[in-house]
């Protein structure tokens, strides 16, 4: 297994990595490595779906105009805020 010495690393990340190894169960190195594989989409996050990636590029650019106009203004209601709920 490959070995890499990381440096660098503020307080806030340090506590951070602490926190994470002590939920695992594991040592500073595998909650380490937890993280990386995250950060890099091989793992899932807490509570998060895995990254999507490029899984969904085919889509881009697929809808005709009349298709992007309906979708448009299906979610338009969800742009409206409801000041009763920020209060």
């Amino acid at each position: 297994m490959t070995q890499l010495t990381v440096r660098g690393f503020d307080r806030i990340l340090e506590r951070e990595l602490k926190k994470l190894a002590k939920e695992m169960g594991g040592s500073l190195s595998q909650a380490a490595v937890e993280l990386m594989r995250r950060g890099a989409g091989l793992a899932p996050q807490r509570g998060m779906p895995p990254r999507i990636g490029t899984a969904i590029d085919r889509f881009v650019g697929t809808l005709s105009r009349e298709d992007a106009a309906a979708l448009e203004k299906a979610v338009e209601q969800f742009e409206t805020i409801d000041p009763a709920l920020w209060q």
